[in-house]
């Protein structure tokens, strides 16, 4: 996969962690932050991330509060929109200081991220879509003139054709 680092970037794919791969990985580094639909979403990232990207998932906030403060402890951070947003009331997470974010599949949790972004302006954005086309307007607000990368057969509800 061919792209800057510094440009925000759509990767169309089909909404599975295990099959993202390394080529992401080289994409982003181990101080970014995931954002997926909920905390199961967020154990698969922390389990999928190099060793060194030290990741964790949060599915509670005092533990995440916690190891968040002690400097060195954690590298990715993956979690859903609402308990990431709860880290950054707390001061706990900052994201000012994030490099890359990456947003995984949200087609069904888009509206949910506009107050997150706001706290990161200047961080790449790396959008992981099986559907860029239903995002229009949330990638307008948040990732103006990504370059999208791959393409899957989708049929009019977004989703990959069955093949009977």
């Amino acid at each position: 996969m061919k792209a800057e680092r510094s440009r925000h970037l759509v990767l169309v794919t089909p909404p599975d962690v295990e099959r993202v791969g390394a080529a992401l990985w080289d994409l982003i580094g181990p101080q970014s932050v995931v954002v997926c639909a909920d905390h199961e979403q967020a154990a698969l990232w922390a389990a999928a991330a190099p060793p060194q990207y030290r990741a964790h998932a949060v599915t509670g906030l005092t533990r995440s509060t916690a190891l968040l403060k002690e400097e060195g402890r954690i590298g990715l951070v993956a979690g859903a929109a609402a308990e990431l947003n709860a880290l950054v009331a707390r001061s706990a997470l900052k994201l000012a200081s994030v490099d890359t974010i990456v947003i995984a599949w949200p087609e069904t949790f888009s509206e949910s991220l506009d107050a997150l972004l706001a706290e990161a302006p200047e961080a790449r954005r790396i959008i992981l879509s099986w559907n860029p086309p239903a995002l229009g307007d949330f990638l307008e607000r948040h990732a103006r003139r990504a370059e999208v990368v791959g393409a899957l057969p989708l049929n009019a509800d977004g989703k990959p054709p069955s093949h009977t």
